[in-house]
């Protein structure tokens, strides 16, 4: 069986795993997109990680980026990406929307890097920056009366995105000549950072390899801003050369709404836009009774009190919606727990233009929320408190406090008494700094219920990891942040690659007892992983524990990091 949660809405969805891998297989079926590999996947990682890492160290070498950034965005231990399914269960048939998860991936920390050197390139005139802002705009029209509201939708624009014209209209915006130097990078410099960060997108499901060969990477950090460069370059002449001129035209990423005259022909502007490019098919909506869904809003066309025809705004909720939130009675801290409906009520006093429509808001969010066992008591202070403090106009002075943030496991009652003290400690001595204390999520009803391919021992990096002799049954704990194939191959003195004997062997205790130890055998069936890990100073304490609770006979001394403790 395949178990996961839905892809609109709070909920379980249960399916056969044979359906659910036939489903996936026909979105790989497209071979305009994807196309399955052969190559072995871990001298494939190897070799994309030594073209990124050489390209990244001559940059380092030239001066181009610093020592600091070289070791962030070098890859070190990556892995494709794992492709999943979200079942939609509101669409006939139940077919799954194709989810990546990158963040193995051997270029999706350069792709974060360059996150923020893109983001201004994506925003023009037209992009809406939060539902929130727009809510505002739209309130200030009183020209409904004469406006029809109609919602262009893009159909899978991530994929869709032309990554290698989208890579050239960058170059062009950022480089407009080639004299021109973009934070240390010239014009072939960034070109090939992009490259790198966009190109080799491959990921496994059902235990095979693929490549994405058009499109953005689903998964990838720049998707959603190349998405953006792209529509944000064109939409401009498009909208001017429109044979219907929209009165007003808004974008968030693939969501467009636009404001017409009345009775205007929407097929002249649906033949016009499915006619722009031949990555983009649009698909529209009109308004239905007078009103219209976009972002999260649902906007009606309204007479105001001073006779003004305007826009009324309300929280729109898909009918996808399950009404599940965050039981009360669960383990979580009972911060989370409120936040989830102060988050509520705050969303609805910014985003409904009437208190009559924020009482009907309310009234929904209570009904709800009872149902997942909040206290109605409770429910009603943190309404009247949310609309206390936003009608006040409190005024903070002086210049905002530096944050502090740290990382708590929850384990109860234990976790909120530490929490006090550490405040209570930090106002003493660091009353300079605004402490945010934040709780580390434990293992969920999904950490039990497997959607994504299980990373093979060779390719594990990131980990503590345990050697057993098979003879005498001496031990010797090691962390290594490469692939554990790497690390075996340096124990046993061979090429990782080639398994070959090295010339140049480093110290290791582990060959040292084998050439001792009669029949000692050092192939990787005699290696475990321990524990994993997200950093390397995580890393290194997980070893240091685990060697002072086992006691390794092999352990020449008592691991590669002190811990401070007594």
């Amino acid at each position: 069986m395949y178990i996961s949660k839905l892809d609109k809405g709070n909920g379980i969805v249960v399916l056969d795993r044979a359906d659910y891998i036939i489903k996936m297989n026909h979105v790989l079926s497209d071979s305009s997109k994807f196309v399955p590999v052969n190559d072995g996947r871990y001298k494939l990682t190897q070799r994309l990680e030594s073209r990124l890492n050489k390209a990244l160290l001559t940059l380092y070498k030239a001066g181009k980026i610093d020592k600091a950034t070289y070791d962030n965005i070098r890859s070190i231990g990556s892995y494709p990406g794992k492709l999943y399914g979200l079942p939609k269960t509101h669409k006939t048939g139940v077919p799954v929307r194709p989810i990546l998860s990158a963040v193995t991936c051997h270029n999706y920390k350069l792709a974060k890097f360059l996150v923020p050197l893109l983001a201004p390139l994506a925003e023009s005139e037209y992009t809406i920056s939060d539902v929130f802002n727009f809510n505002k705009e739209i309130q200030e029209r009183n020209d409904s009366y004469r406006t029809l509201m109609v919602s262009l939708d893009i159909e899978s624009l991530f994929t869709n995105v032309p990554v290698v014209e989208t890579v050239n209209i960058i170059l062009n915006k950022l480089f407009p000549n080639d004299s021109v130097i973009y934070h240390g990078f010239n014009r072939k410099d960034f070109h090939t950072l992009l490259k790198l960060a966009v190109e080799d997108s491959f990921f496994t499901f059902d235990n095979k390899l693929f490549k994405q060969i058009d499109g953005m990477a689903m998964g990838s950090p720049l998707g959603p801003l190349f998405a953006n460069i792209f529509l944000s370059h064109f939409e401009s002449e498009w909208i001017s050369n429109s044979p219907v001129k929209p009165i007003l035209y808004r974008r968030y990423v693939d969501d467009t709404l636009w404001l017409f005259p009345p009775h205007t022909d929407l097929s002249l502007l649906m033949n016009y836009m499915n006619t722009r490019h031949a990555n983009m098919r649009f698909t529209h909506e009109s308004e239905s009774n007078d009103c219209i869904h976009f972002i999260g809003l649902t906007i009606s066309h309204t007479v105001t009190d001073n006779n003004l025809h305007g826009y009324q705004t309300s929280v729109y909720r898909k009918p996808t919606s399950t009404s599940l939130f965050m039981n009360f009675n669960s383990f979580t801290p009972i911060t989370y727990r409120l936040s989830v409906f102060k988050c509520l009520v705050f969303r609805a006093l910014r985003l409904c233009s009437s208190w009559k429509l924020f009482h009907d808001e309310i009234t929904r969010i209570r009904s709800m929320l009872l149902r997942n066992a909040y206290p109605s008591w409770l429910l009603d202070r943190i309404v009247k408190d949310s609309v206390s403090n936003y009608l006040s106009t409190t005024v903070k002075f002086g210049p905002p406090k530096e944050r502090l943030y740290i990382g708590l496991p929850y384990l109860g009652k234990l976790t909120d008494n530490i929490r006090r003290n550490i405040r209570h400690i930090c106002k003493k001595f660091i009353p300079h700094k605004d402490v945010i204390i934040y709780f580390k999520p434990g293992r969920r009803v999904s950490n039990f219920f497997r959607v994504k391919d299980i990373t093979p021992f060779e390719l594990r990096s990131c980990v503590v990891y345990e050697f057993t002799c098979a003879e005498c049954q001496s031990s010797y704990i090691g962390q290594t942040s490469r692939h554990i194939r790497h690390r075996i191959a340096e124990h046993r003195g061979v090429s990782h690659l080639t398994g070959n004997v090295m010339k140049a062997q480093v110290h290791s205790s582990i060959r040292d007892h084998c050439l001792v130890c009669t029949d000692a055998d050092c192939s990787p069936r005699n290696f475990k992983i321990l524990s994993t890990a997200s950093t390397e100073l995580e890393l290194l304490i997980k070893e240091r524990i685990l060697i002072d609770r086992r006691k390794p006979a092999l352990n020449g001394n008592v691991g590669s990091f002190d811990l401070l403790l007594n």
